[in-house]
């Protein structure tokens, strides 16, 4: 059983590149799954790369964002 009083939530700046290379092979960024809130509680958005174009799926709505705004939201 896991004890919210035990664990810390990291919510620092946290940088990842939107491309990424390992031993010659190519990795491109297409999405992410961000939290707000505290380890008892929160909010969770997804971030998805479609049609070259990123969105923003928050509950019901998405909608388009430009890549500053997804490396924004994407601080820690």
């Amino acid at each position: 059983k896991y004890s919210f009083g035990l664990g810390n939530k990291i919510d620092k700046y946290f940088e990842f590149p939107l491309e990424l290379e390992i031993k010659n092979n190519k990795y491109k960024l297409i999405g992410a799954v961000l939290h707000s809130g505290t380890l008892a509680n929160g909010h969770y958005i997804s971030i998805i790369k479609y049609l070259d174009k990123w969105v923003c799926c928050n509950d019901s709505i998405c909608e388009y964002i430009n890549e500053d705004n997804f490396l924004k939201l994407a601080f820690g």
